[in-house]
């Protein structure tokens, strides 16, 4: 079956137990709808597994602060050519932002991995403490009790060293109708 993923998906409601999306998210010009459409698509207590390149690894996190990309060699998107020269992820997301849109979209996540470390990311482990007390001191200025509750969990990710290290990110989430929140 062929579907444009940037509408609405041509499934029922509730037909699927599990949906991989694979290095696909990023592609997409509405990512916040795609997710609303797996929520839809998808059985209560379905699983929604997404993968995608992981830009909040240590590589990342200090390209960025240097260059403004997440890689070193990154430049701002071609928008004069009709090619994009195999810069066509036009939404990448990190994993905040995944987060986010899973959270608020009625998923909750139950596990986050990667496949690999990048050996990259990893020549970047001396600022990692650097890091850290940066990201902690972010975290702890949460005065929302239940929102500080939900910082302990996403600082345990974000700290992990499959989101510090890895080159891809595997976010496995499950449908769950008490997460789902209207915007």
């Amino acid at each position: 079956m062929v579907a444009n993923f940037n509408s609405g998906l041509p499934f029922k409601d509730h037909f699927f137990d599990f949906i991989l999306c694979s290095n696909g998210i990023e592609y997409l010009e509405d990512p916040y709808c795609f997710i609303k459409e797996c929520y839809r698509v998808l059985k209560v207590g379905g699983k929604l597994l997404v993968e995608t390149p992981n830009v909040l690894n240590l590589q990342s996190r200090v390209a960025n602060l240097a260059t403004g990309f997440y890689r070193f060699n990154g430049r701002p998107y071609d928008e004069v050519s009709d090619h994009l020269d195999g810069e066509h992820r036009m939404n990448l997301q990190n994993y905040y932002q995944l987060r986010f849109n899973l959270h608020r979209n009625g998923f909750r996540i139950i596990h986050i991995t990667t496949h690999e470390f990048s050996n990259k990311a990893m020549v970047f482990s001396p600022v990692y403490p650097l890091i850290y007390l940066a990201t902690l001191w972010a975290f702890k200025r949460e005065r929302r009790v239940l929102q500080r509750e939900r910082n302990r969990e996403i600082f345990k990710h974000v700290m992990s060293a499959d989101v510090a290290f890895g080159k891809q990110l595997f976010l496995l989430a499950e449908k769950n109708p008490a997460y789902l929140k209207g915007i």
